[in-house]
């Protein structure tokens, strides 16, 4: 009766093991995985991310004795993504990770083949890059912060803090693949809050600050927008500040405001999950898109204070963040 029950136990047990799943492990044990970076950033703006990004692969066992990260940066030059995705794609990396919109077009449109990670996109399904966030479908998957809902949600948060609102200067740009969905957003939110949108694109630079001063002339109080690219921050800075008109989407000094962000840093190194998933024989559109849980309502008081505006106690107690 034992030796039945040991019996019966043994076979059990392996069928048990049989249907576990295994650990995964790497299509090709012992080689050098290549990891293409594609930016349209510069090696500076990016190191930061880099190395987070490192870091995730190597809390999941990847190391630099087992892959290598091959870096090509735009140098804030879109135009020059295709060309270094196509650069990548000669070079037969494993997996390319694509950061930004730009990015991921530009690795898309250079392979349908080799698999394609998102750490941060704006809005995957409306600018078409995957089918939907559970099922990607291509060769392309990775997290969304879906941005255009992130851009309404704060323009609301704008017209709590100032609930005189009426004008609102957006800035805009039209050669950024998410631009179109961003805008759609604070459109529908712009009518649903009450405000009017004035557009003005912040490209070329070098004329920006005329397009600016028109955009005052037509009364706006406030700015939102794409605040934070590089080369037109520091000509709204000086606007902002010359004129009296806070800035959304920016904190970190006069003029501004308030902003709703996500934590970058933390998504990338998540990112380093769909590389390792792929990497171990993952097919990139079975792995469904992730979006944040958490987000940071920064307050800059400093600014209000200058500005002379009082900020409501319903719009403190959400925040994350409150600069003194």
């Amino acid at each position: 009766m034992r030796r039945e029950a040991l019996f019966l136990l043994g076979v059990i047990s392996f069928f048990l093991m049989a249907s576990a799943p295994f650990a995964a492990e790497p299509r090709s044990p012992g080689r050098v995985y290549r990891i293409g970076w594609l930016s349209p950033g510069t090696v500076e703006s990016n190191v930061e991310y880099v190395e987070v990004f490192r870091s995730g692969l190597a809390d999941l066992g990847w190391n630099r004795g087992n892959t290598e990260i091959v870096e090509r940066y735009a140098n804030r030059n879109r135009e020059r993504l295709p060309e270094l995705a196509s650069e990548l794609v000669a070079l037969k990396v494993d997996v390319i990770v694509a950061a930004g919109d730009a990015s991921v077009h530009a690795a898309i449109g250079a392979t349908r083949k080799i698999p394609i990670v998102f750490p941060i996109s704006s809005d995957p399904i409306g600018e078409r890059l995957i089918s939907s966030l559970a099922h990607p479908g291509g060769n392309a998957t990775g997290e969304s912060y879906l941005a255009p809902d992130l851009y309404a949600k704060e323009l609301s948060h704008l017209k709590e803090a100032m609930p005189g609102l009426r004008k609102v200067g957006v800035v805009t740009d039209n050669s950024d693949p998410s631009n179109e969905g961003i805008v759609k957003a604070l459109q529908t939110a712009a009518k649903t809050i009450g405000v009017e949108l004035k557009m003005v694109d912040i490209r070329p630079l070098d004329d920006l600050d005329a397009r600016l001063n028109a955009m005052n002339s037509a009364g706006v109080q406030a700015i939102t927008g794409y605040v934070l690219y590089p080369g037109a921050l520091e000509k709204l800075i000086r606007f902002g500040i010359a004129n009296r008109v806070p800035l959304a989407g920016y904190t970190e000094g006069l003029p501004g405001l308030l902003s709703l962000e996500v934590d970058d840093i933390q998504m990338t190194r998540r990112s380093a999950y769909y590389v390792d998933r792929i990497l171990r024989g993952a097919n990139p559109g079975d792995l469904a898109v992730e979006q944040p849980t958490k987000f940071q309502l920064i307050v800059n008081l400093k600014t209000a204070k200058v500005f002379g505006l009082a900020i409501p106690q319903s719009l403190l107690i959400r925040a994350t963040n409150i600069i003194q």
